[in-house]
């Protein structure tokens, strides 16, 4: 039997469920999460950390269909830059 694929958005609200246990930062899981349902990054920024022993990526996330955007804060980490750098090589 083929299911029939319906076309739906993803809310910001549902992508702030809980997600399973991971060793991953809940804002991390929220990032590829929103990638793979179609929101896109507007603009990205490395900043200071509040407490000035690292650096920050404030990343700013809008959803085409529904002209929002949101903002997520994320430890900058290697594996926050692999998935930077592979979404801005494919785009």
């Amino acid at each position: 039997m083929l299911a029939i694929q319906e076309n739906f958005t993803t809310s910001w609200s549902s992508l702030q469920e809980p997600v399973c246990a991971s060793k991953f930062p809940s804002a991390y899981l929220r990032l590829l999460s929103a990638l793979e349902n179609g929101w896109y990054i507007l603009h990205t920024s490395l900043e200071p950390s509040w407490d000035q022993n690292g650096f920050i990526y404030r990343i700013q996330l809008k959803q085409q269909e529904q002209e929002r955007t949101e903002e997520l804060i994320l430890p900058k980490t290697k594996v926050v830059d692999e998935i930077l750098e592979q979404y801005y090589s494919w785009n």
